[in-house]
């Protein structure tokens, strides 16, 4: 079990607590399979648990999904959860994926990054999930973080059309995971090939993203080692974390083909 009491402790310092989270994992041979990313100052317009306050988001694959806590599932769990349904025939729908299977269905060509959609007839469908195409999606990273390697990446990334030239800077690396899983301005990538991050950072966002089809790997594309000592817990080699694994695949490819030097600054 992994924990991080005060992710964000520099702005919880500075007062601001927006970006304060608590994190919880739990890793089942080596494997993130829960995690838990709380906000303890809570979360404007979202419900908080048991009127304390905290606004929370948890799941993994052990419970093939993400939800918020005293609310519904995460959407783009439910957009994944809707795929895996139509698509994967091994998938038994329990009695919630029978009545979602009706929703809008995700096509994504990965040649193109565009997406199309596929609806059924159905007049007594509810109303479609919003879907974002590739080339709105955004990454995120902190501000003081924003240039060299990670510039470079995100630069290539736009000039593919599969990412916005202009990242959401956002503080902590609980919050920055957040936003994949809940975000609405279009948090796809938090690229990030340094040092600068430990395992309690991660576990948690690795265990939800897994549960939503994304991915959270080191720069190489390598899963993390949960096994190490607290002594040696620094993600040395850095973090990729998506929640799109195909735009993760290609984020990891560029890096590896153009080999970005980590300390380039310019």
């Amino acid at each position: 079990v992994f924990v991080e009491p005060l992710d964000g402790t520099s702005c919880y310092a500075k007062g601001d607590f927006g970006c304060v989270t608590t994190l919880v994992a739990i890793i089942l041979d080596n494997v993130p399979c829960f995690g838990v990313i709380c906000k303890p100052f809570g979360q404007e317009d979202e419900p908080a648990i048991l009127n304390s306050g905290c606004y929370a988001v948890y799941g993994g694959t052990l419970l093939k999904g993400a939800y918020v806590a005293g609310g519904d599932e995460c959407q783009r769990s439910k957009i994944y959860r809707h795929t895996r349904t139509r698509f994967n025939a091994n998938y038994t729908p329990d009695d919630d994926d029978t009545q979602t299977t009706k929703q809008q269905i995700l096509h994504t060509t990965t040649e193109t990054g565009d997406t199309t959609t596929e609806d059924d007839d159905d007049d007594d469908v509810d109303d479609d999930p919003p879907i974002l195409s590739r080339q709105n999606n955004r990454a995120i990273i902190s501000r003081s973080r924003a240039g060299g390697v990670v510039r470079k990446c995100i630069d290539a990334l736009a000039d593919r059309n599969l990412l916005h030239r202009e990242p959401i800077h956002v503080s902590g690396a609980g919050y920055k995971t957040l936003r994949l899983i809940t975000g609405t301005d279009g948090e796809t990538l938090w690229f990030f090939p340094k040092q600068g991050t430990s395992l309690w950072d991660v576990a948690a966002a690795d265990a939800i993203l897994r549960s939503i089809g994304g991915c959270l790997s080191d720069k190489n594309g390598n899963d993390i080692d949960y096994s190490k000592s607290r002594q040696n817990a620094e993600n040395v080699e850095g973090i990729i974390a998506c929640n799109d694994t195909w735009l993760h695949r290609e984020c990891v490819r560029l890096f590896q083909e153009e080999q970005w030097d980590d300390d380039d600054d310019e």
